[in-house]
C-alpha cells in the first residue's frame, strides 16, 4: 500500500509528543544551568523522566534567560519564567515534594521553595497568600498559594523557577502545557 512512509510517521507522533512532554534529567548532573532540551535528552541510564504540572494556567509573559528588567530597566538573567494569571489564582505544586522554605523578600515577594529530592527544587514567587509551611509534605497538584504581585512585580503573575543542584534552568522544557 502506498504512503507507508506517511503511516510510519503518523505512528511516531505519540513518541514525539512523549518527548515533548517529558525530558530526561541525569541525577548525577553537577551543572544544569540554562540547559537546552537536546542536552538533557542525550543522557545515560541513570536518568529519570520528570514531567512537571504547570503551576497555573496562563501565558508566559517573560521567558527564561536574558531580558531587560521591567522595573530596574537593566539587562539581567531571568532565572525563571513569569506566567500571567489573575490575582488569587491557586498555584499548584509542580511535583511531589517537601516545603523547604516559606519566606518574603524585596524581589520575590512572598515565596515558597519546595525540595523534590536529588537536588531538584521549584520556587513559586510573588504569592498574594501562601497556604503551606516549612516541612509540609505535598503531592503534585496540591495548592501552595495564590497568585499575587508582591515584591518586584508589575502586576499579578507567578514567577516560577527550577533549580537542580543549585543551578537554574528553563522550566518551559519540563512543563506539561
Amino acid at each position: 500500500m502506498k504512503n507507508t512512509g506517511l503511516k510510519r510517521l503518523l505512528l511516531l507522533i505519540p513518541v514525539f509528543l512523549a518527548v515533548a512532554v517529558a525530558v530526561r534529567i541525569d541525577l548525577s548532573l553537577k551543572s544544569v544551568s540554562a540547559v537546552e532540551p537536546q542536552d538533557i535528552l542525550a543522557e545515560n541510564a541513570d536518568e529519570i523522566a520528570v514531567v512537571l504540572q504547570k503551576p497555573v494556567e496562563g501565558s508566559v509573559t517573560s521567558p527564561f534567560g536574558k531580558r531587560i528588567n521591567p522595573i530596574s530597566g537593566k539587562e539581567e538573567i531571568h532565572v525563571g519564567i513569569d506566567i500571567a494569571a489573575a490575582e488569587g489564582t491557586p498555584i499548584a505544586l509542580a511535583l511531589d515534594g517537601v516545603v523547604s522554605e516559606v519566606g518574603e523578600n524585596r524581589y520575590d515577594g512572598n515565596f515558597v521553595l519546595v525540595d523534590h529530592g536529588d537536588g531538584l527544587f521549584t520556587k513559586y514567587c510573588h504569592c498574594r497568600e501562601v497556604f503551606v509551611k516549612n516541612g509540609y509534605c505535598l503531592r503534585r497538584g496540591e495548592t501552595v498559594g495564590a497568585v499575587g504581585s508582591t515584591g518586584w512585580a508589575t502586576g499579578a503573575h507567578l514567577h516560577f523557577e527550577i533549580l537542580k543542584n543549585g543551578k537554574y534552568f528553563d522550566p518551559a522544557w519540563l512543563l506539561t502545557w
